[in-house]
């Protein structure tokens, strides 16, 4: 008689066991997803550029703005050669912000005209979904 009392405990608490088990994948589980869909809409929530009514003074140096005016003349050297020897004519330009140093585009600056110990400032200008289409140095 105590071997199947003893039986009849151990399949009870088995049971039992397996059934907290269950509850508790199911719970975590569903926090889990929970979790995850609440990134994900931060994640499509999330924006580009800020909007703000006021603005923001930003200065860089010199030397940042002359890096940037040879990455651009690099950018526009290699997209040339691209469309000269590229096999597939529909290979189409990356999107990216034109780059204005003092009223002229970048490609069209000499890098002496810059003075590398000097302090630019730098403004953004966006679209209506703020994608950034045109940033400019000025060195007032």
């Amino acid at each position: 008689m105590n071997s199947n009392i003893e039986k009849i405990l151990s399949i009870s608490a088995s049971a039992l066991l397996a059934a907290i088990a269950f509850a508790v994948f199911f719970s975590s589980y569903n926090r889990h997803v929970d979790y995850i869909n609440s990134s994900r809409r931060v994640f499509e929530e999330d924006i580009m550029v800020g909007v703000s009514g006021e603005e923001q003074e930003c200065r860089i140096t010199g030397c940042e703005v002359i890096h940037r005016i040879i990455e651009e003349k690099a950018k526009m050297e290699a997209m040339e050669l691209q469309s000269l020897y590229s096999e597939d004519p529909s290979t189409q330009p990356e999107n990216s912000p034109e780059i204005w140093v003092d009223g002229k585009k970048a490609e069209f600056v000499g890098l002496t005209d810059i003075d590398p110990a000097s302090y630019w400032h730098v403004s953004h200008e966006a679209d209506f979904r703020g994608n950034i289409i045109r940033i400019v140095y000025s060195s007032r």
